[in-house]
C-alpha cells in the first residue's frame, strides 16, 4: 500500500463504502469536503475511479449495503463495542 492511501485512512477514509453515496460514487470535491483531502490526490482519485468499473464485481461493489451488512459496518466504525448484542437483538 502507498503512502497516499495511509494518508487518506488516516483522515478517516477507511471503507469503500465510505467512497459512495448510495449506489454512485462520490465526486472527488464531495471526498475532499468530507475527509480534507489533498488537491494533488486528485490523480490518484482517478485511479481509484477507474479500477473498480474495470473488476467484474462493480455491480455488486456499487450496491446499496444490506441491513446485515450495515450492522457489521457500524461494528467497525464504533469506538467501543459496548451494545454489540443489543444491536443485534
Amino acid at each position: 500500500m502507498d503512502t497516499g492511501c495511509n494518508k487518506w485512512f488516516n483522515k478517516g477514509l477507511i471503507y469503500i463504502a465510505q467512497l459512495f453515496h448510495g449506489q454512485t460514487m462520490k465526486s472527488f470535491e464531495q471526498l475532499t469536503k468530507e475527509f480534507n483531502l489533498p488537491a494533488h490526490d486528485f490523480y490518484k482519485f482517478l485511479q481509484l475511479q477507474h479500477y473498480p468499473q474495470k473488476h467484474k464485481e462493480w455491480e455488486n461493489i456499487c450496491k446499496i449495503p444490506s441491513k446485515l451488512e450495515e450492522l457489521l459496518m457500524s461494528f467497525q466504525e464504533e469506538e467501543t463495542r459496548k451494545g454489540i448484542i443489543s444491536k443485534i437483538y
